[in-house]
């Protein structure tokens, strides 16, 4: 198995659990409403859009295509990671601009990662002469399987859980 496809279905599984519930976050920690996370998630395709020609053409200019990508797999990581810090941030709408710079971060680093990954199954899919779809489908597996698990893993109250113990920190 390629280590593309590998990529595809651990990319694609591990945004299943955590892309669905960041507005959801939003609305508990980041004292946001309905309509203030409506409008990020309206803004974000077109601010993405602008950030993921810029670092591919980078990439491309640079011939450094695994060390961009990397780089961004990085950011997305930093940037969804680093959410968790505005359960500690109580200053009304600071934490809400603090949620918007993580999220933009993250779609922006996501969308890179998804461009160059598919740039790089591209070609190597033209120089073994396999199909795109071939290696794309994990990336539909590993959304739909690790969106099984995780979401038996999130009934469990886990979310709950979570809440609490990161409160048991916020009291220090």
């Amino acid at each position: 198995m390629s280590v593309l496809k590998i990529h595809y279905l651990l990319w694609f599984g591990s945004l299943s659990g955590i892309m669905p519930f960041v507005p959801i976050f939003a609305r508990e920690h980041a004292v946001a409403d309905a309509e203030s996370v409506g409008i990020l998630y309206c803004i974000l395709p077109f601010i993405v859009s602008f950030i993921k020609p810029l670092f591919c053409s980078i990439a491309d200019r640079n011939n450094a295509h695994k060390s961009v990508l990397i780089t961004s797999i990085v950011l997305t990581i930093l940037g969804y990671g680093l959410l968790l810090t505005t359960v500690f941030i109580n200053f009304g709408s600071f934490s809400w601009y603090w949620f918007c710079i993580l999220v933009l971060i993250a779609n922006s680093g996501q969308g890179v990662v998804i461009s160059l990954n598919d740039y790089l199954v591209m070609k190597e899919c033209t120089e073994t002469n396999k199909s795109f779809g071939s290696y794309r489908v994990y990336g539909t597996i590993g959304w739909g399987g690790f969106g099984m698990y995780f979401n038996v893993f999130f009934r469990n109250n886990f979310l709950i859980k979570l809440k609490l113990f990161l409160k048991m920190f916020q009291d220090f």
